[in-house]
C-alpha cells in the first residue's frame, strides 16, 4: 500500500502541476490573445479531443488487462494497430475540416484543424511500454515526463503569442506537448521499442475490446467537449473564448479525477477486484476523495468571481460566474469518475459503451433542448447539473458488481446543492443572479449562425 500510495502523490502532483503551469501560461495567454482566438481553438481543440478518444480501440486497456503475455508480439502488433488508427483518423479529419469551416462560419477553421490533426499521428506511436507502467501502477517516470512536456510546451505558446499574436501559437504549443511527451517516453523509459508487427489473432482480440471501446468514445467525446462544440454554433466566438478562460479553472477538479480514474484508479480497481471486502474499500476511496475535491472545489465556487476580477482583464469579466457555476458541475464529476472504473476493472466494456454512448446523446441533446427553452441559462444548467443524471444511469450499471450505495451519493449531493445554494444565496458573489442579468443585458448572446 506504501508503493501505491507513492504513485498515487506522483500521478496527482504531475497532473495538479500540469493544470497549475496551464493556468499560468493561460494568464499571459489572455493578455496577448483576443478572446475570439481562445473561442475558435476550443472549438478546434474539441474536435482534436475527438481525435485523440477515437484513436483508443483497446489497446492500452489490453495491455493493462494482461493480454500482451498470451500472445507472442502481441504490443507490437497492438503498436502497429495504433499506428494504423492515427493515420486513419487524420484522413478522415482532413476529410471533414472543409464542412466543419463552413458549419461554424469561419474561414480559418479548417486550416487550423487540419495542422492541430497531426496530433492524431503522434498518438499512434506511444509506446506500449507506457501502458506497462500504468498496469503495475508504476507512475513516477510517466507523471514527470508528462509535467515536463506541458512545461516546454506552455513556455513555447507563450513565446510565439508574443511574436505572432494569433492563434497559431496555441496551435505550435499543442503540438509541442504532445510531441515532446512521445519523444521522453522513447528517450527515458526503459524496454524495449516497439516494432511493426502482425498477428491475426492478437488483431482480434484488440478489435473484439476496441468495437465497445470505440462506441464509448464517442459519448465521452460528446461529454467532455459538447458545450464547446454547440457554444461555437449557436453563440459568437468572443463569449466561447471567455466561457474557456472560465472552465479553465474550474474543469480542473473534472479533469484531475478523470485522469486519475484512468491512470490510478482503473489499475487499482483490478488489482483490488478479488480482494476481501473490495467493494467498501472502493466506497471508501470515492468519499475520501469526494471530500479532497470539496475542498479544492470551494474557494472556485465562492470567490471564482474575485479570482478572474484579479487575474483577468474587464474583457473576461463574465468568466467569473461562468467560473462559480461549472465549478459545482465539476465537483458532481468527481463521483463519476471514481465509480466508471469499476466497470473497466471487470472488464465490462459492453456496459461502459452503453453507459458512456448515452451519456453523451442525452448530454447533447440537453445542451441543445436547453438553449432554446431558456438561452444561455438553460445551457449552463445542462452543464452544471447533467452529472447527477448520469449518476443515477452509472449505479444502475455497477449494480451488477455489488456495488449499492447510490443513497450516499445522493445524499452527498443534495448536501452540497444546500450548503453552496445558501452561500451563494447569502453571500456576496451569486452567480446565478449574475447569469441572469448577463441574459438580459448581452444581445449578442443569440445564436451566431441562425
Amino acid at each position: 500500500m506504501p508503493n501505491v500510495l507513492v504513485n498515487f502523490l506522483w500521478t496527482f502532483f504531475s497532473l495538479a502541476g500540469s493544470q497549475g503551469v496551464r493556468l499560468v501560461s493561460n494568464l499571459f495567454l489572455t493578455r496577448l490573445l483576443a478572446p475570439e482566438l481562445f473561442g475558435l481553438m476550443a472549438v478546434v481543440n474539441s474536435i482534436a479531443m475527438g481525435v485523440q478518444l477515437f484513436s483508443d480501440i483497446g489497446i492500452r486497456n489490453s495491455v493493462i488487462h494482461g493480454s500482451a503475455s498470451k500472445i507472442e508480439r502481441f504490443d507490437d502488433v497492438a503498436w502497429t494497430v495504433q499506428i494504423l488508427r492515427g493515420g486513419l483518423i487524420y484522413l478522415v479529419l482532413a476529410a471533414v475540416a472543409h464542412p466543419f469551416e463552413q458549419f461554424y462560419g469561419n474561414a480559418q477553421l479548417s486550416e487550423v484543424l487540419l495542422i492541430l490533426a497531426s496530433t492524431a499521428l503522434l498518438h499512434g506511436v506511444v509506446p506500449t511500454k507506457v501502458y506497462h507502467l500504468e498496469r503495475n501502477v508504476q507512475m513516477k517516470k510517466v507523471a514527470a515526463i508528462d509535467f515536463t512536456a506541458q512545461v516546454l510546451g506552455s513556455v513555447v505558446m507563450v513565446l510565439v503569442a508574443y511574436v505572432t499574436r494569433d492563434i497559431w501559437a496555441l496551435v505550435v504549443g499543442s503540438i509541442v506537448i504532445v510531441a515532446a511527451r512521445i519523444a521522453a517516453y522513447y528517450a527515458f523509459i526503459p524496454g524495449p521499442n516497439n516494432r511493426m508487427h502482425w498477428d491475426k489473432s492478437a488483431a482480434v482480440e484488440i478489435f473484439s475490446r476496441g468495437r465497445w471501446i470505440f462506441l464509448s468514445s464517442m459519448g465521452l467525446f460528446l461529454v467532455s467537449q459538447g458545450d464547446k462544440l454547440v457554444m461555437g454554433k449557436l453563440l459568437p466566438l468572443e463569449f466561447v473564448g471567455i466561457y474557456a478562460v472560465g472552465v479553465t479553472f474550474s474543469m480542473l477538479i473534472g479533469e484531475l479525477a478523470n485522469s486519475l480514474s484512468a491512470k490510478f484508479l482503473f489499475p487499482l480497481y483490478h488489482k483490488l477486484k478479488d480482494s476481501d471486502n473490495s467493494l467498501l474499500r472502493v466506497r471508501k476511496m470515492r468519499m475520501l476523495g469526494y471530500a479532497v475535491a470539496a475542498l479544492a472545489a470551494a474557494p472556485l465556487m465562492f470567490l471564482g468571481d474575485w479570482i478572474i476580477k484579479v487575474l483577468y482583464d474587464e474583457r473576461y469579466i463574465a468568466a467569473g460566474w461562468i467560473l462559480q457555476l461549472t465549478a459545482l458541475g465539476s465537483l458532481f464529476q468527481t463521483l463519476d469518475a471514481s465509480l466508471r472504473p469499476l466497470l473497466l476493472a471487470n472488464s465490462d466494456y459492453f456496459r461502459m459503451m452503453i453507459y458512456q454512448f448515452a451519456k453523451g446523446i442525452i448530454y447533447l441533446t440537453l445542451l441543445i433542448g436547453g438553449f432554446y427553452a431558456y438561452g444561455l441559462a438553460g445551457l449552463i444548467a445542462v452543464i452544471v447539473f447533467s452529472p447527477l443524471i448520469n449518476l443515477i444511469i452509472l449505479h444502475g450499471l455497477v449494480r451488477k458488481y455489488g456495488y449499492r450505495w447510490a443513497s450516499l451519493d445522493l445524499v452527498v449531493c443534495l448536501l452540497s446543492i444546500v450548503v453552496v445554494g445558501a452561500v451563494w444565496y447569502w453571500g456576496w458573489s451569486d452567480p446565478v443572479s449574475q447569469l441572469t442579468q448577463f441574459q438580459l443585458a448581452e444581445v449578442s448572446v443569440e445564436p451566431s449562425n441562425p
